[in-house]
Order: structure tokens, then C-alpha cells, then sequence
């Protein structure tokens, strides 16, 4: 599986399995069967609820856990709780790391929730940190008070709604655009635009092979 660099010279694979709407008591079977099919990144959170589902699942998989790159996020505001609720995911989680750790949403105290993470990542419970959501303005922010760089910013991103300028902006500053929402987020009508899209590419490069 193809992998990208991030900024602290940690591999992450390119393409991962999301659990968001995933039920807790289908999660084991979900993500089991992800693994089966070759998924070594799997991303989960707080809010989802299915933290320990994800877990089970890489027990039950057999794999080593290097082999798999696992992300969570937090749903907090400021150090105490996001330290007691990372700690929380780690247990649910059931494994001594997460290899990356995201603040989910801007919540207010972002400095605080970052400076917790960056704790936690000297102490060896993450490998990485990131944000998701975060604009321009907010991720500079954590930029210039912080000592660690997030290694990602995890947006909304597909054909409709390429995020061109903030693409730009985290590559000028050496962190990872990664997108979610790839086919429009369950939304019908932007699904629908996302299929014809999808269906002309495919036909274009259809041609191409063609041609070639």
C-alpha cells in the first residue's frame, strides 16, 4: 500500500477506512473485515463511540500492530479533559498508542487541547498529531504556539469541493492535506453530482487507455 511522509518522518498509508456511523456493536465486524481486505489505516474517534470496536478488531485480526496506522480524535476543550479523555480512548482502545491523535473540531481552548497532545506524544501514547476541520486562520494558530507541527489537517475534500487554496497553504507548510467525505458524505444530491463526475472521468480515462 502506497504511504505518504508526514513531517515527523512517520509513514502513514495513503488510503483508510473510516468508521464514522459505524454502531459500536458492528464496529468488530466492519473493521475485521477491512483488515481482510487489506486496510492498514483505520481512522476512528471519540464522537463516534467505536473506539473499542476497532481495537477488538486488530486483536482479532492477527496482525502485528505495526503493521497498521490508527487514528483517533479528540472531542475536548483544553488540557485536563482532552488529557483524561485520551486516556480513556486508550483504554477502550485496548493498546498502548494511537499513531495519530486529531483535535476533531475547533472547540474554543484549542491551544490547551494541543498542548495536551504534544504531552501525550512525549510520553509515547501517540505517534503523531493532527487536526481536522481547522481553516487556515485556526491551524496557523496552533502553528505559531506551539513546538510540535501537526502533521495533517484532515478536511472535507472530493470533486465538488477540491479545497484548491487550503491544499496550497498546508503544502507551503509542509503538512499533509488529507481528505474525508471522498463521495460526498451521504449527502444525495452531491452524491448524485459525484456520480456524473465520477462517471465522466471514467470514460475519459477510458478513452485514454484506449487511445494508448
Amino acid at each position: 500500500m502506497k504511504t505518504v511522509k508526514l513531517n515527523n518522518g512517520l509513514e502513514m498509508p495513503m488510503i483508510g477506512f473510516g468508521t464514522y456511523q459505524i454502531t459500536p456493536n458492528t464496529t468488530l465486524l466492519n473493521v475485521a473485515k477491512a483488515l481482510r481486505l487489506g486496510y492498514r489505516m483505520i481512522d476512528t474517534a471519540q464522537y463516534y463511540g467505536n473506539e473499542e470496536g476497532v481495537g477488538e478488531a486488530i486483536k482479532e485480526s492477527g496482525l502485528d500492530r505495526e503493521q497498521l496506522f490508527v487514528t483517533t480524535k479528540v472531542q475536548t476543550s483544553g488540557y485536563e479533559e482532552t488529557k483524561k479523555g485520551l486516556d480513556g480512548s486508550l483504554l477502550d482502545f485496548n493498546q498502548d498508542y494511537f499513531d495519530l491523535v486529531l483535535i476533531h473540531w475547533p472547540m474554543g481552548n484549542d491551544l490547551e487541547t494541543y498542548r495536551a497532545l504534544e504531552d501525550a506524544y512525549q510520553e509515547g501514547k501517540i505517534r503523531a498529531i493532527g487536526l481536522s476541520n481547522f481553516n487556515e486562520l485556526q491551524v496557523q494558530e496552533i502553528i505559531d504556539h506551539s513546538s510540535i507541527k501537526p502533521v495533517v489537517d484532515q478536511i472535507e475534500t472530493h470533486i465538488l469541493w477540491q479545497q484548491q487554496r487550503m491544499h496550497d497553504y498546508l503544502t507551503a507548510n509542509n503538512i499533509v492535506h488529507e481528505s474525508y467525505a471522498p463521495l460526498g458524505e451521504g449527502n444525495p444530491i452531491k452524491n448524485y453530482q459525484l456520480k456524473k463526475q465520477l462517471c465522466h472521468i471514467i470514460k475519459e480515462y477510458g478513452r485514454l487507455q484506449e487511445i494508448t
